[in-house]
C-alpha cells in the first residue's frame, strides 16, 4: 500500500472520492502510464478504502509540510527513535542486538580502487554515515556529523582468491562481524568489507549501526554504491537524486512536531486503542522465559504452496485487502487458536518514509505499528478478515506517531523479560518480486530451511517476501523462549491452516483445521481407549485378590502413618 501511493505522489497524481467512485487526476493534463493506471486499478477498493478512512479521521495537514533544512550546527537532536535505541544500546548484549548487516556476491571482476572510490562518495553524500552521538556539556545525548577525514572511513578489502577456502574463509570472517558492536560515541556507525573470492567473483559486506540505517537505508546504500562504482569507472557523473535535506532535519522536524502538539490526534487514538491491561501473548513451550530479556536467536524459513499463494492473493483482492492484511489474519486466528487468547497485539514494521523527501534517505526511519485485535473464535474468517483490515487501514492513518512515544504514553510497568506492548512481529516489505516465473519442486515446498544464528529482538519475527509464484516467509524467534521443534511445527500448521483457510472462509474459526492428518492420526490412536474385557467381580475381590498376591505390601497410607 506505501508502494503505490509513493508512485502516486511521484507522478504527482491526485486521487478524489466522487460520489464514492475513485477518480484520478494528473497535475496539468499531463499524462499517466498504463502500468501506472492498471497497478492503481488493481489496487482501487484498497486506495478506496484509504481514502475514505483519512477523511473519517482527518489527519493533521501540519504532518503533511515540507521538511526544513537546518542552519549548520555544532551538533543536533535525535529522533525519538534513536534515543531509545542509544538507551538499549548500553544493555548487556544490546550493543550488538542492533547491527544490520547485508552482503552480495558479485559474479564478474570489479576494480577495487573504483569500489574504494565509491565508498567514499557515498559517506560524503549521505552524512548520516558520518554522524555520531556524543553529550554536550549539558550532558544532553546529540549527534554530531562529522567531516570524512574526521571519521577516518577505511573499506576493508580482503583476497582470499589463492586459498582454496577462500569462500568459507569470508563466510565466517563475516559472521565474526556481524556481532561485532559499534562505538556510538566515536564511530564510524558503518562498516564494509570486499572479499576477492577468484577472479570473476567477490562479496561485498556492508554492516550498520539501526541507529543511523534500516532495511530501506540497506537498499538505497547498495544502490547508490553501484551508481557511484559505474560513474567512476565510465568517467561520468552518477544518475542519482540530489538529497535536498538528511536525517538531522528530520529529527528536528519530528521533535518540533512533538512539541506544538501535531500529534495530539494521533496520541489521542493510540491511547485509546491500548486503554486498559495489554495482553502477553505465550505459545506453547517447554523453556522457562528468562528473567532479564534475551538476544539469543536463530531462523527458519519455509515456502507456501503456489496454489495456497495465489488463493490467498484472489481472496485479498476479492475482499479489498493487500496480501499482508491476509496474512494478519491468518496470524491472528492461528496465534488465537495456539493459545486460546481473545486479545491479541502484533507489530508491523513500516518504512515511516511518507514524505516523497525521504525516499532516497539513509537513516532510521521505520516505525512499528501495535495492532491490537480481538479475535472470537465463533467467527468465520471472512469476518475476522474485515476487521482486521479496517483496523490495521485505521491504524495506517497514525503511523507517523512514535512508537517510542507509545511506550511512554501508555505509563506501563515494564516486563524486564519481554519487548515492550508486543512479542510478535509479521513484516512483508514491499520490494520488487523477483523471479517472477519461479515455482518450487514439492520437495522444495515441503521443506524447512536452516537460515542459522541471528540476533533475535524479539520473541518471534515472521518476515514475508515473494518469490515468483510463492509467499517465502522466514521466522526468527529467541533460543531462550521457544525451542526449534516448536518452531518447526508452527510453520508447517501455518502452511496447513492457510490451505484449509482459502478452501473454505466462510467457516467458523474454531472448525478450521490447523493439524496435518498425520498428526489427527497419531492423536486418535493417542487417546482411543485400549479394549476391555467385562467382569462380575467386585472392588472387594479385586482387593482380596492383591492381598494375597502381596500379603507383606502396605494396603494404605494416609499422610505420615
Amino acid at each position: 500500500m506505501e508502494n503505490i501511493i509513493k508512485k502516486i505522489i511521484e507522478n504527482k497524481l491526485l486521487l478524489k472520492l466522487e460520489e464514492g467512485k475513485l477518480k484520478v487526476y494528473t497535475k496539468d493534463n499531463g499524462s499517466i502510464s498504463a502500468e501506472l493506471l492498471n497497478e492503481i486499478r488493481s489496487h482501487k477498493t484498497e486506495l478506496e478504502n484509504y481514502l475514505l478512512s483519512q477523511e473519517k479521521n482527518s489527519i493533521d495537514n501540519e504532518l503533511k509540510l515540507n521538511i526544513p533544512r537546518l542552519e549548520e550546527q555544532e551538533n543536533y537532536e535525535l529522533s525519538s527513535s534513536q534515543r531509545r535505541l542509544w538507551i538499549l544500546n548500553h544493555f548487556e548484549k544490546g550493543a550488538v542486538a542492533y547491527n544490520i548487516p547485508s552482503h552480495f556476491e558479485l559474479d564478474q571482476n570489479y576494480d577495487i580502487d573504483n569500489f574504494k572510490k565509491a565508498i567514499d562518495a557515498l559517506i560524503e553524500r549521505h552524512e548520516i554515515l558520518r554522524t555520531v552521538f556524543r553529550k554536550n556539556e549539558k550532558e544532553e545525548i546529540r549527534q554530531w556529523v562529522l567531516s570524512g577525514s574526521e571519521i577516518n572511513f577505511k573499506v576493508d578489502y580482503v583476497d582470499v582468491s589463492e586459498n582454496p577456502e577462500g569462500l568459507a574463509i569470508a563466510k565466517s570472517s563475516i559472521e565474526a562481524d556481524e556481532f561485532q558492536p559499534f562505538d556510538l560515541e566515536n564511530g564510524p556507525l558503518f562498516r564494509v568489507a570486499i572479499y576477492k573470492i577468484s577472479e570473476e567473483k567477490c562479496i561485498l559486506y556492508f554492516n550498520i549501526h539501526h541507529i543511523i540505517g534500516d532495511a530501506w537505508s540497506m537498499e538505497i546504500l547498495f544502490r547508490d554504491t553501484f551508481a557511484f562504482y559505474d560513474a567512476f569507472r565510465q568517467g561520468t557523473n552518477p544518475d542519482l537524486p540530489e538529497l535536498r535535506i538528511h536525517y538531522k532535519d528530520y529529527a528536528a522536524w519530528q521533535q518540533e512536531q512533538i512539541r506544538n502538539g501535531a500529534f495530539e490526534k494521533h496520541k489521542t487514538f493510540w491511547k485509546e486503542k491500548f486503554a486498559g491491561e495489554l495482553p502477553l501473548l505465550d505459545l506453547p513451550s517447554e523453556k522457562t522465559r528468562p528473567k532479564t530479556k534475551t538476544y539469543n536467536g536463530y531462523k527458519l524459513g519455509s515456502y507456501v504452496s503456489a496454489e495456497t499463494t495465489k488463493k490467498l492473493e484472489s481472496y485479498c483482492k476479492k475482499n479489498g485487502g493487500s496480501l499482508y492484511i491476509g496474512l494478519l489474519a491468518v496470524w491472528n486466528a492461528l496465534l488465537q487458536k495456539y493459545t486460546h487468547q481473545k486479545d491479541i497485539v502484533i507489530g508491523a514494521p513500516i518504512a515511516g518514509r511518507d514524505h516523497i523527501d525521504l525516499d532516497d534517505q539513509v537513516g532510521f526511519y521505520i516505525n512499528t505499528l501495535p495492532l491490537r485485535n480481538a479475535i472470537d473464535p465463533s467467527q468465520s474468517f471472512d469476518a475476522l478478515f474485515n476487521q482486521v483490515k479496517s483496523n490495521t487501514l485505521e491504524s495506517f492513518n497514525f503511523q507517523q506517531y512514535p512508537f517510542d512515544l507509545l511506550t511512554e504514553d501508555l505509563n506501563l510497568l515494564r516486563n524486564p523479560s519481554r519487548s515492550a506492548i508486543f512479542d510478535v512481529i509479521i513484516g512483508f516489505p514491499e520490494t520488487q518480486a523477483n523471479a517472477e516465473d519461479f515455482v518450487a519442486d514439492a520437495d522444495k515446498v515441503e521443506r524447512i530451511f536452516d537460515l542459522g544464528m541471528i540476533v533475535s529482538k524479539v520473541d518471534l519475527a515472521i518476515i514475508f517476501s515473494k518469490v515468483g509464484h510463492h509467499l517465502f516467509f522466514d521466522i526468527n524467534f529467541n533460543t531462550d523462549v521457544y525451542e526449534r521443534g516448536m518452531i518447526e511445527k508452527l510453520i508447517v500448521h501455518f502452511k496447513q491452516f492457510a490451505a484449509q483457510i482459502v478452501e473454505k472462509p466462510n467457516e467458523k474459526i474454531e472448525n478450521i483445521e490447523y493439524l496435518t492428518a498425520a498428526e489427527r492420526s497419531d492423536l486418535l490412536r493417542l487417546y482411543t481407549p485400549a479394549p476391555f474385557e467385562e467382569s462380575s467381580a467386585t472392588i472387594l475381590d479385586l482387593f482380596q485378590l492383591q492381598v494375597a498376591k502381596n500379603p507383606e505390601k502396605a494396603a494404605y497410607v494416609f499422610g505420615s502413618y
